[in-house]
């Protein structure tokens, strides 16, 4: 089973790396964009048939290990 996780920080955090992103977009003459928030992105293959049970794995490994719940969200996406 694949699952994608994007974690980006938390609405209410400042984006330090999204700021000085946009800034160098902004010099680049882009002055259509207004706002950059930065992420990352976890691609997983885990050898699960159930998606229910995937989602939990993969909740479960978010919340320990992948994000800091203080200041990042994340979104799972469970993909046969």
């Amino acid at each position: 089973m694949k699952v994608r996780i994007l974690v980006t920080l938390k609405e209410e955090v400042t984006d330090t790396h999204g700021l000085g992103i946009l800034n160098q977009i902004t010099l680049a003459g882009h002055s259509e964009v207004t706002k950059v928030r930065y992420g990352r992105l976890f691609d997983l293959v885990l050898d699960e048939d159930d998606r229910r049970i995937a989602y939990v794995r993969v909740r479960e490994m978010c919340e320990a290990l992948l994000t800091n719940n203080l200041i990042e969200d994340y979104e799972i996406t469970v993909d046969r």
